[in-house]
């Protein structure tokens, strides 16, 4: 099975994946078969599963993801000019 990439699906659909990862290990089931049937890493399996034994539901939960937009600063002029100065005038090559 093709691997998916979790981080271009929703919360909703993630959290599902995790909630697949923790009732197919406590039916017995291996990472490795786990991560085959549902397309992600042994590791990821593993992790979310570890998380589960340590700390239970609440561990396996999704939080929100970013800086909350209440912490968020403007970029200020004065920081602005900065970074501006600090980016390339022309394009780099490799």
């Amino acid at each position: 099975m093709e691997k998916i990439d979790g981080r271009k699906l929703k919360q909703e659909v993630r959290q599902a994946l995790r909630d697949q990862v923790v009732r197919l290990r406590k039916q017995g089931k291996m990472n490795k078969d786990v991560a085959e049937l549902l397309g992600i890493s042994p590791q990821h399996a593993s992790t979310i599963w570890q998380k589960y034994v340590r700390g239970g539901k609440k561990e396996v939960l999704l939080g929100t993801r970013g800086i909350a937009m209440a912490r968020r600063e403007p970029l200020l002029t004065s920081r602005n000019g900065k970074c501006r100065n600090s980016l390339p005038t022309r394009p780099l090559t490799s």
